[in-house]
């Protein structure tokens, strides 16, 4: 993935560096909604969670339950160029490949064997999806522990989207739908170039 990094744009957090003054997110603390008008992103964060822009460095949101080891990330990913437009399709003529070559970067970064993996196709908000669901074994000083990871990927035009929810096996096990649900709180906001691009006269 690093050999492709030359196709992508700059990163949020790297614009960020810049002295550009362009409103592009907000959080509203009181109803703790957090909304991104560069990549037409919102998310309802969980009563009780925190809030911060997480390690990645394509990480535009990190929203995690400290006392449970919940959390949950929106990453989004901008290329040159538009990928194709069918997502489910261009997926489907690359599938063994692609998911090989997934299963062994997840098992680099995570420095374990994953368990429990599979693939679906789904739905967020009416766009096509890649569902993907795991399971590891985390370890930490004297402590091992299970995970559980559910991730939904969305592309759209030349946007990544990748929606990652992290949680101890435990409590998963014990109201997956609950947990699950979270991804509900995801919206897509309007596009306002595209918005402008329909309702323009020609």
């Amino acid at each position: 993935m690093n050999s492709q990094n030359n196709k992508f744009k700059k990163s949020l957090k790297e614009e960020s560096l810049s002295q550009k003054k362009e409103f592009i997110e907000f959080y509203d603390t009181i109803n703790k909604i957090y909304s991104n008008y560069k990549y037409n992103i919102g998310f309802k964060i969980p009563k009780k969670w925190s809030v911060d822009k997480g390690f990645g460095e394509h990480t535009i949101l990190r929203t995690y339950d400290a006392d449970s080891s919940n959390s949950f990330t929106i990453n989004v990913i901008e290329t040159k160029y538009d990928v194709e437009k069918d997502f489910w399709k261009t997926y489907d003529k690359n599938k063994d490949e692609f998911e090989n070559k997934y299963l062994k970067i997840l098992e680099s970064q995570l420095n374990t064997k994953i368990k429990n993996y599979s693939v679906e196709k789904s739905f967020i908000k009416n766009f096509h999806s890649l569902k993907r669901k795991f399971e590891f074994t985390r370890k930490e000083q004297d402590f091992e522990y299970e995970i559980v990871i559910v991730i939904q990927q969305v592309v759209k035009n030349h946007l990544t989207y990748t929606f990652s929810l992290s949680i101890p096996k435990m409590f998963y096990d014990s109201n997956p739908n609950h947990y699950e649900k979270i991804f509900y709180n995801l919206h897509f906001l309007i596009d306002k170039k595209k918005l402008d691009s329909l309702i323009k006269p020609k």
